[in-house]
């Protein structure tokens, strides 16, 4: 009996696993509305992370993911709300083999997506020193799905 059963759960737990892997995998796309809720900054002179957390109407900005364009929308302080100010729109490329991603006209500066889930992606910068200490710090953008 044992020898029968063993394998059957086996088999259960693989099917199921490889199904949820197949949802997982069908949902991990950049396609849809994402919200910036923090960036970090590795700063290598100093070797400690800066910490940026959105807030107030930045906070309220929005970034659109199509098919191979970007479109974001800022927002500012209008009176005692929050209202839509710049909207910009992109052409981006996004390798998934490699996980780089890019702008049109900028492939010399790519972002690495280090993690891309149904509802979270981070987006590394490995090409700023921004404290010019003649490396190349990190800057991690940390995004939550909204739409």
């Amino acid at each position: 009996m044992k020898k029968i059963f063993l394998p059957l759960v086996l088999s259960a737990m693989i099917g199921c696993s490889d199904h949820n892997d197949e949802k997982e995998n069908d949902q991990r796309t950049m396609i849809g509305v994402w919200k910036l809720g923090k960036v970090e900054a590795y700063k290598s002179s100093t070797k400690q992370t800066e910490t940026h957390i959105a807030t107030g109407c930045s906070a309220e900005s929005t970034h659109e993911f199509r098919q191979g364009e970007m479109t974001t929308v800022n927002y500012i302080q209008h009176n005692d709300t929050c209202a839509p100010d710049e909207t910009v729109t992109r052409k981006y490329t996004y390798d998934k083999k490699t996980q780089k991603f890019w702008y049109e006209g900028e492939y010399d500066y790519p972002y690495i997506v280090s993690q891309l889930t149904s509802t979270q992606m981070i987006m590394e910068s490995h090409v700023e020193d921004i404290d010019d200490d003649g490396i190349n710090d990190v800057i991690k953008y940390y995004f939550q799905r909204i739409k």
